[in-house]
């Protein structure tokens, strides 16, 4: 149960992600859209270890 959980977690984020991604390069431009979408994923995957060593 605790595994179906995290996936369920992983796929919300990774489409949270990938729509991030689209709006900033869709509102931004694209090199811009990425650079804000990377920031954001960095943030994010420094937020997921945090969550995964706890």
């Amino acid at each position: 149960m605790n595994q179906k959980i995290r996936i369920i977690l992983w796929v919300i984020i990774g489409i949270f992600l990938v729509a991030s991604l689209v709006y900033s390069a869709f509102i931004f431009g694209r090199q811009q859209g990425i650079e804000a979408a990377y920031e954001e994923f960095s943030q994010a995957g420094i937020s997921l270890d945090y969550f995964q060593k706890n």
